[in-house]
């Protein structure tokens, strides 16, 4: 596969472009160790993989408590999917070199926990308000989630719901996730990345293979990490720094997960409140 069907989207279905292109990855994943160092139970801190192969695990149908009952495994990074028929689809990753980085189970489980699971709403909006009967009764400005507030009598109304076991338990054997800033590996210009922000769309570069230039990051990045270690005294000497920032971005993540989570909730009750004699899940 050459590097033109890997700069053009149009062309991240093609056949075999799935393949890692051919690149001595052992190697250089023994450099990035060489910098980064490994974790206590052996694993590369750092790693380098064809997102291709990076895939994650995640839960599809669930009984009427919440617990998963059936999963599938999905690629982690999807540019896109496309359906195919019979309620079947492919995931399309893109065709990068991307850096990942390790979590430690012990750093992220309280993290873990927090975004493992998602509230559903089990039953639809009723068409009336429940206490002064108005029509067209929810506002949207008061309300939040499942949690409904009558324009009229100012009265809240709240919605049966489950919690959603979404992730399951912390994975046992740590759990990698892409490298802020640096983990797609690829060429920018002065202006794909800007555009693609502007559109609400990651920007992918051209493709590049992993060289020097993405070491020598790493080199920068360990000597910030060690600096802040010199000076900080919050740092405790028995906690692996690289752990430590790791469940620090993770609990990031968690919060802006949130954020987004509750922009989306009054748009889904929105678009639920309708007259249906149908009891009908959505999740928010």
């Amino acid at each position: 596969m050459n590097a033109d069907a890997y700069n053009d989207q149009k062309r991240w279905a093609d056949s075999g472009i799935f393949k890692s292109p051919l690149f001595d990855a052992s190697s250089f994943q023994r450099q990035i160790d060489k910098i980064v160092g490994v974790s206590p139970s052996g694993h590369p801190i750092v790693r380098l993989i064809w997102m291709w192969d990076a895939r994650k695990w995640e839960n599809t149908e669930w009984d009427e408590f919440g617990n998963a009952t059936q999963g599938e495994w999905r690629q982690r990074y999807r540019a896109l999917t496309v359906e195919i028929g019979n309620n079947d689809y492919v995931d399309i990753s893109p065709p990068r070199w991307a850096l990942e980085e390790r979590f430690e189970p012990i750093a992220i489980a309280q993290s873990w926990e927090l975004t493992r699971y998602r509230r559903v709403v089990t039953e639809t909006p009723p068409f009336m308000c429940r206490y002064c009967h108005a029509f067209k009764w929810i506002s949207i400005d008061q309300s939040e989630g499942h949690m409904l507030t009558c324009s009229f009598c100012g009265e809240i109304t709240e919605l049966n719901t489950i919690q959603q076991d979404v992730w399951g338990e912390v994975p046992r054997g740590g759990w990698y996730n892409l490298l802020p800033h640096i983990g797609i590996i690829a060429n920018h210009s002065l202006t794909c990345c800007k555009e693609a922000r502007a559109l609400g769309e990651t920007c992918y570069g051209t493709y590049a293979l992993p060289s020097d230039r993405e070491l020598g990051r790493l080199r920068r990045a360990i000597e910030r990490r060690s600096k802040d270690a010199e000076t900080n005294p919050h740092i405790r000497p028995d906690l692996d720094p690289v752990q430590l920032e790791q469940a620090k971005r993770w609990g990031l993540q968690a919060i802006q997960d949130v954020e987004v989570q509750r922009r989306g909730e009054l748009a889904e009750i929105r678009k639920a409140h309708r007259p249906s004699k149908l009891n009908i899940a959505y999740s928010i």
